[in-house]
Order: C-alpha cells, then structure tokens, then sequence
C-alpha cells in the first residue's frame, strides 16, 4: 500500500532484525517494550549501527521500514489479487 509524505510516495516493507541495515528509514514509530507508551525510535530515523544493536538487545524482531524502490509496484499489482479475504 502507497503511503504519502511529502508529495513523495514511498511503500512500507516489513524486515526483520537480521535483515535490517543502517541507512534504512523507519516508516513507524518503535516503542519501548516495557513502556509501550514512551517512544525508542521514531518515524523517520535514520537506522544507524548503534541502533540497529540496541533493537537487537531489546529483542525486537521485525520493524516497519520505507523502501522507495518497490512504489512502482502498485500500479503493476492487481489490488483484487492482494486483497486479504474476509474471514467469517
């Protein structure tokens, strides 16, 4: 799904920890876990190795990062396709 900011559109990818790599940006906000009210890193930063560790001891697995390169796929996408079916 496109997300807007800026007039630019860029699309969120999930990774995780391992797959992580400084220069990524953040596309949400990551909390702190024993204060899940009290922001660790918020949207936008600029992943850095010390950070990229600290995430690592705090045991975070997988975090939402922009990834400009894949926005071209929505207009190749079939959003029928993609769509998540309903559960009765």
């Amino acid at each position: 799904m496109p997300h807007f900011f800026l007039g630019i559109i860029y699309t969120v990818l999930k990774v995780t920890i391992e797959q992580t790599t400084i220069l990524m940006v953040l596309a949400h906000t990551i909390y702190r876990p024993l204060y899940p009210r009290e922001p660790l890193l918020k949207i936008d930063f600029q992943l850095d190795q010390p950070s990229i560790e600290r995430l690592k001891n705090l045991h975070i697995s997988s975090l939402w990062v922009k990834y400009p390169r894949l926005a071209f796929l929505d207009g190749i996408i079939n959003p029928v396709v993609t769509k998540k079916p309903k559960i009765f």
